[in-house]
């Protein structure tokens, strides 16, 4: 697992985040987060996860050793972590946007004809960044032979957000597997034990600190930018009636120190 991190955090793709959009594209402000920032900063919630959850007995009930566990998970979430945005394009969910629309233009006839299946041309206009990050670290990103960066497959398993292909999208709201990786995807999840389309439970985690990383620290970047203030914060968070008010009381104490 820890070489799995190593091997990614040296890597083209992730230096390449430094320069991509998190929320304010082409700030300045070199406090103002990129990608890469952003993704550093899942990956320690991640691996912090893993730690507490460990050291709280929620694996109680696997048959694997407490020691090898604190080793495994933790690592393996802070790669998933690290990993989660590698192929997102320049300026985010827009970027994605632009793409697909491109290839409906420009493309959507010649591809149509071309591909030798409409899975592949699916692929084409519905372009998703977490389809490309599994494609990147699995096929064109190569470290050795034809295995990608050649991670081992707990870690692939585990950074499939949306295990899923656009012309079988099951449960979830997008596709995460291009249809070129099918078989690879497949393969992942013979050997891990799960089942075709099922998601890593260490997803989950992975995801929730994702959504804690965004949900919170874009905010300071919106007060940095000088777009709202932290009493703009506090006045919308005490009007939202489904905020726990132990919550409420416990920011307004915080917010309120020098």
């Amino acid at each position: 697992m820890e070489r799995d991190y190593d091997r990614i955090v040296f890597s083209a793709p992730v230096r390449r985040l430094s320069n991509k959009t998190q929320v304010f594209p082409l700030d300045e402000n070199d406090t103002v987060r990129t990608r890469l920032t952003h993704s550093h900063e899942v990956s320690n919630l991640a691996r912090g996860a893993g730690v507490s959850l460990c050291c709280n007995g929620f694996f109680n009930q696997s048959d694997v050793n407490d020691k090898r566990l604190l080793r495994d998970i933790p690592s393996l979430l802070a790669t998933s972590g690290l990993v989660h945005d590698l192929g997102n394009p320049p300026f985010g969910h827009q970027g994605e946007e632009a793409i697909r629309v491109w290839f409906k233009k420009h493309l959507a006839d010649k591809y149509k004809n071309e591909t030798s299946t409409p899975s592949i041309y699916s692929d084409f206009i519905h372009f998703d960044g977490n389809a490309q990050t599994f494609r990147l670290v699995t096929r064109l990103h190569a470290a050795d032979g034809d295995y990608g960066m050649d991670l081992t497959y707990a870690t692939l398993a585990t950074i499939i957000k949306y295990p899923s292909l656009n012309n079988n999208l099951g449960p979830y709201k997008k596709a995460g597997i291009f249809y070129s990786e099918k078989e690879i995807a497949e393969d992942i999840w013979k050997h891990t034990g799960l089942n075709n389309h099922q998601r890593h439970p260490l997803t989950f985690i992975m995801e929730i600190c994702d959504d804690i990383a965004y949900a919170t620290i874009d905010v300071e970047d919106t007060i940095k930018k000088g777009y709202a203030s932290f009493n703009d914060l506090k006045n919308w968070i005490s009007s939202d009636s489904s905020i726990d008010k132990d919550f409420l009381k416990a920011y307004i104490k915080l917010s309120m120190k020098k």
